[in-house]
């Protein structure tokens, strides 16, 4: 329509910005697996992150300071691995 202005997704202006060129339009069909991915992966990080911080919170209230610090690390690594997982399926769903 004349005279009607479309607003930009943050993907489309980060990749303007960037320099990358052109945009592609998503279709709803992608976009909505888009958000089916950050859906899914949104509760795998809250499950990941509930766990680590119930099993911390015992560790610290036994004095385990080492299992503590171990168990930080697995979650920083677990947390990391769940968000690269995501970042590599919404990829693969804005190339296709």
């Amino acid at each position: 329509m004349k005279g009607e202005v479309m607003l930009k997704s943050a993907y489309e202006i980060a990749m303007e910005k960037s320099g990358m060129g052109e945009v592609k339009k998503l279709s709803e069909e992608t976009k909505l697996a888009l958000a089916g991915v950050d859906a899914e992966y949104k509760k795998k990080i809250e499950e990941t992150d509930f766990n680590f911080s119930q099993s911390i919170q015992s560790a610290r209230q036994e004095g385990e300071e080492e299992r503590v610090a171990l168990l930080e690390e697995e979650w920083s690594t677990a947390r990391s691995k769940l968000i690269k997982e995501r970042d590599k399926k919404k990829r693969v769903l804005r190339e296709n």
